[in-house]
């Protein structure tokens, strides 16, 4: 019997197929390849590479429509409205599926769906087949794909700062600037699209996909918060009603997403219709021109929010949004006099930077003030109703600009600007938030 046990034994020992060696500088090249980043640096690699594909996709889709079709202003408008209609459609579904999921899993799989649109794109343009309408539907699902991602990546965010200690006004501020800055450096490889043409640009988009993908593969996974076992299962539509009402029945949540949602309204129609266009028929612009537009509103937005991350915790951000308010109304107005070119592009500069500061402290607050078992359907309804508006504002700026001209249109919209800034100021406690009370800072 026990040499039938020892004889079992020696049968059943078979060497190691894997040299130990070879396997400790496998590790080793491994170390050596892979960058020794904590969760919060991978999170922000992911960040910036993720918007700088983004920003590749958004003045692409532009300059299509805009310069390489040349299509009249109502149809410009028309296309952006459509295109941004993900924004209005999913967003509360991107939010809801972020508190139900594991973050890390849910981006990875959604990250994988940013990858058809270029591929499809470039397709269509190498069959020779472009049409607006055929960019639109491209457009319109790419959308769909980045509206359901960037709820889970704001509500990992503050877990991922969270874990690694990060004060959350200087992790929204850098993730706020590196958003913007990546993109404009996105927007620069556009800049000479007539030249180098849309190929090799939506090949460059793909990998950078993938790369972003694969920072999404080494962040932990995160639990979502558990719902307490007293309460029942709430339908889908039950989890939304109940988003709504802890969003807007807060004192702090309420001001801070109408002040965002309706100074979208004003301002995002004059970005994604009347900018444009006055690069087009006012100055006689080309894709380069308005690549430099859009780099220096991204460029101004990157460096006010990498200069916020720098700074302690403002007690009363709603102040400094209603500030900085001032500074991008007045350059609307300044654009109105038909401005030289390189002012032109200063006053855009003026507007990012402004911009930068009122989307830093907005986003601050909302993740500050959002209990953590609903953060993201919080963020999610932020999102619908500040992006949400861009379709309507690209819509009624189409035909804004038909009915006065570019630069009319556009001293419209900063009167506007000014009746809502007045309102708040007068009819709001934006002013009166103190963040420094809402604890997590």
């Amino acid at each position: 019997m026990e040499s039938e046990n020892k004889n079992s034994k020696t049968t059943d020992t078979k060497p190691s197929l894997v040299d130990p060696n070879t396997e400790t500088l496998a590790h080793a090249v491994k170390a050596k390849l892979l960058p020794n980043l904590s969760q919060y640096q991978w999170y922000m690699s992911g960040q910036g590479l993720f918007f700088f594909a983004g920003g590749i996709q958004f003045v692409l889709v532009q300059w299509l429509i805009t310069f390489y079709l040349r299509e009249p202003p109502e149809v410009v408008g028309i296309a952006m409205m459509i295109i941004q209609l993900p924004q209005l459609i999913f967003a509360l579904i991107g939010g809801l599926f972020a508190d139900r999921k594991e973050l890390r899993q849910h981006l990875i799989r959604l990250q994988m769906f940013t990858l058809l649109p270029p591929i499809a794109l470039s397709l269509v343009i190498l069959a020779d087949q472009t049409t607006t309408w055929i960019i639109v539907f491209i457009s319109f699902f790419g959308g769909s794909v980045m509206t359901l991602i960037q709820p889970a990546r704001d509500a990992l965010l503050t877990k991922v700062a969270r874990h690694d200690d990060v004060p959350i006004q200087r992790a929204v501020t850098f993730a706020n600037g590196l958003q913007f800055g990546m993109q404009m450096l996105g927007i620069s490889l556009v800049a000479r699209a007539d030249l180098i043409g849309p190929i090799p640009l939506l090949a460059t988009q793909l990998v950078i996909f993938s790369c972003a993908i694969y920072t999404t593969f080494q962040l932990s996974p995160t639990q979502p918060h558990p719902r307490p076992r007293s309460e029942k299962k709430l339908s889908l539509v039950s989890e939304f009603r109940e988003g709504f009402e802890i969003a807007f029945g807060s004192a702090v949540l309420r001001p801070v997403i109408a002040w965002s949602s309706i100074m979208s309204l004003v301002n995002m129609g004059v970005f994604l219709v009347t900018l444009p266009l006055i690069v087009r028929e006012v100055y006689d612009g080309d894709s380069l021109a308005l690549s430099m537009m859009l780099a220096c509103f991204f460029g101004g937005v990157t460096i006010s929010s990498m200069m916020l991350s720098r700074f302690p915790q403002f007690p009363f951000p709603g102040r400094v949004m209603l500030v900085s308010a001032i500074g991008a109304i007045s350059a609307m107005y300044l654009i109105h006099f038909e401005l030289p070119i390189f002012l032109f592009f200063g006053m855009i500069l003026v507007w990012g930077i402004t911009g930068g500061v009122s989307m830093s402290m907005s986003r601050s607050l909302l993740q500050q003030a959002a209990p953590d078992s609903h953060r993201a359907r919080i963020l999610s309804i932020s999102m619908l109703t500040q992006f949400g508006m861009s379709p309507v504002a690209a819509f009624a700026a189409g035909y804004l600009v038909r009915a006065f001209g570019p630069l009319d249109a556009i001293a419209v919209s900063a009167t506007a600007g000014v009746c809502v800034w007045l309102g708040f100021l007068g009819f709001s406690n934006l002013r009166h938030i103190n963040a420094r009370k809402l604890g997590y800072r």
